[in-house]
């Protein structure tokens, strides 16, 4: 389904007697509204149920990071983080083990700050991370131990345009999913709409 074939359909749904007209723009707020719906909707059980993983494959990237520091800038697409692996270097691991990672462990900013419970602290095994946001507001993750790090693989749902959402050619979510968007769509119009006449009634009963 095509973008234009998505704004088409939404006329379909929502055309009624006497409803107001929707401009383009109008029309894409609420499919980009819709598509945030939907990942957020999928995301909420994307663990414990296929069909979310199904409904969301197309958005899942990664970022590699290779220059050896502590610290990922987060990119502007990111929506949700999935997964932080860290690939450390140390004089006591054994040579075959170098290129294996460790699969981080999100924790709070207080907890990063203190490790003071021996039995959960960092390690190279064990690492752990922290969201920080940082000078000029950008957002970073932040990672311990911070040491002999070679590269960070990061995991996250990806935020999608509408023309990457819908497109005839290699769309980021299938058709099927497309369809619940824009039914999604057309229900958050109307409801517009009936809000719309409902705040005139009441202007008009006083």
């Amino acid at each position: 389904m095509t973008l234009g074939e998505a704004r088409n359909l939404l006329d379909i749904l929502v055309d009624k007697a006497n409803n107001p007209y929707f401009t383009i723009p109008e029309k894409d707020e609420f499919l980009q509204l819709a598509v945030t719906d939907f990942i957020e909707k999928y995301y909420t059980v994307y663990d414990i149920n296929e069909q979310s993983r199904a409904a969301l494959k197309g958005l899942v990237t990664s970022l590699l990071s290779g220059t050896g520091n502590a610290t990922i800038t987060l990119p502007n697409d990111l929506i949700y983080s999935l997964s932080l692996s860290v690939q450390y270097w140390h004089p006591n691991r054994l040579a075959q083990r170098d290129k294996e990672y460790s699969l981080a462990k999100q924790v709070s900013a207080a907890q990063f700050r203190h490790q003071a419970d021996p039995f959960n602290r960092h390690s190279y095994d064990d690492p752990v991370y922290t969201y920080v946001a940082s000078a000029g507001g950008v957002s970073q993750i932040h990672i311990l131990p911070s040491d002999s790090i070679q590269n960070k693989l990061l995991y996250y749902i990806q935020r999608p345009t509408l023309a990457e959402v819908f497109t005839s050619g290699n769309p980021m979510i299938e058709e099927l999913y497309q369809n619940e968007i824009v039914q999604v769509a057309a229900r958050k119009m109307l409801a517009n709409i009936e809000s719309s006449n409902y705040e005139v009634q009441s202007q008009e009963a006083e």
